[in-house]
């Protein structure tokens, strides 16, 4: 095998990987099949979107951004990451975008970065742009990827509104192509600089400054004589095409950006990794944290470039899930007047506020936390979540109202007398639930 093919077969080993996926991930057909979100150089781009068969509408939206070097790939690899999380309500989409090996199939477009971040960002736009003809939710995307796909979702989220990079592939300018989180699995970060960071054990089987890697590829200088080697040995060289491809590397290396405020990342990476080295992930990790933004780093023992593990997947999904499906949050207003001691079988009125738009309210009681957990600049939640929970009532807020004033009473039960209780009101606005109010309830 020549050293070409060894280099090719290293490059494409996620694809071979991904196509092992669980049966019933492969087996699952999307809702939408081959959308068209845009057409470069006379060429349709294309994605495959999948909608839950349960699940609060609208829903939240994963992108998924299948891998291969940049040089292979297709949404039609079913996305099996993300698949599982259709369960819990999320909607999920597989996005084809340009790639390096197609050089001369978009017309005169090219093939190399940034297009296929232009194309990541276009399909995020399209998406936001027809989110009402799907039932997405606007206001919750996330992206995940493998390999490139986890490159190329971790710039998405790293670069929202960033106008170097943002491209008008689709259309729909008017739309944002952010992003509310990502997840990166075993994705370059730093593109010029990959072969610095391989370790022995475990090596690399490829040689990232050859004119054949997948970086000198993705940034245009693959000719023989050329590579990411030859333009690291012309870092300071003003001579073009010097400056330009220096440039590019950079740009296209998410280490290069993140800035405080920016959509978290999960990132993930096995250490046995000899594709993409795993330093590259502790590189990308160790620069958000300078920078301030929010990740995490898992770095999987005995995982090559390839499948990490139910272990990983299921964290990779509870991120994805904390950060898109509504969560509780609490504070403490003190919003009621109570008897101190209600008699059983005593009737109590409460008020329960909400913020406008706010749509249901729902009433619960339970035993006093031993140790309440404090939320920043909000109070504390006080309900015992390991003991029995007892929803009391719910109902709306009539004509707009945000104010509701519910009467509970309290149970003709013998064993409450003389316990102490909890009452708290869960308030549904929008997308979010939160709780508005608690009261400590002694009962005679």
């Amino acid at each position: 095998m020549s050293a070409h093919s060894i280099r090719a077969a290293g490059a494409l080993a996620f694809a071979l990987v991904a196509s092992a996926a669980a049966p019933s991930a492969a087996q699952q057909a999307p809702t939408h099949d081959d959308l068209v979100y845009a057409v470069v150089g006379g060429t349709s781009l294309e994605l495959d979107l999948y909608l839950p068969a349960s699940g609060k509408a609208p829903y939240p939206l994963l992108v998924f951004v299948h891998g291969g070097a940049w040089i292979s790939g297709s949404k039609d690899t079913p996305p099996f990451l993300g698949l599982p999380l259709l369960q819990q309500g999320f909607a999920v989409a597989s996005i084809d975008y340009r790639l390096t090996s197609q050089a001369g199939q978009y017309g005169s477009e090219p093939v190399v970065f940034p297009a296929q971040i232009h194309d990541v960002k276009g399909a995020l736009r399209w998406l936001r742009a027809n989110a009402w003809k799907y039932n997405l939710d606007p206001q919750r995307f996330a992206a995940w990827g493998p390999s490139a796909g986890g490159h190329l979702s971790a710039l998405a989220g790293l670069t929202g509104g960033e106008p170097a990079l943002e491209g008008a592939v689709g259309g729909n300018l008017g739309w944002s192509s952010s992003l509310r989180c990502w997840v990166d699995y075993f994705g370059p970060s730093d593109i010029l600089f990959m072969n610095e960071d391989v370790t022995t054990p475990p090596g690399s089987s490829i040689d990232h400054d050859a004119p054949d890697s997948p970086e000198s590829r993705l940034v245009g200088w693959d000719e023989p004589g050329q590579g990411c080697g030859d333009i690291k040995a012309h870092l300071d060289d003003p001579t073009a095409p010097y400056p330009a491809l220096v440039a590019t590397g950079v740009s296209a290396s998410t280490i290069s950006w993140g800035s405080p405020g920016d959509a978290p990342g999960f990132i993930a990476h096995g250490e046995l990794d000899t594709s993409v080295p795993h330093q590259q992930s502790v590189k990308l990790h160790a620069h958000l944290q300078a920078t301030g933004v929010a990740s995490s780093l898992t770095l999987v023992p005995n995982a090559g470039h390839g499948v990490l593990g139910a272990s990983t997947n299921a964290a990779a999904q509870a991120f994805l899930a904390a950060h898109m499906l509504p969560q509780e949050a609490a504070y403490l207003p003190a919003l009621s007047t109570l008897q101190p001691k209600p008699a059983l079988g005593a009737t109590l009125g409460l008020n329960v506020a909400g913020m406008p738009g706010s749509t249901l309210w729902q009433v619960f009681r339970g035993a006093a936390a031993a140790s309440p957990f404090a939320l920043p600049l909000v109070g504390e939640l006080v309900l015992d979540l390991g003991q029995p929970i007892a929803k009391l009532a719910q109902g709306g807020f009539p004509l707009g109202n945000p104010i509701a004033q519910p009467a509970v009473a309290i149970p003709l039960d013998p064993a409450l007398h003389g316990t102490t209780h909890v009452l708290q009101a869960v308030v549904l606005a929008g997308p979010l639930a939160r709780v508005t109010n608690g009261l400590t309830v002694f009962v005679q």
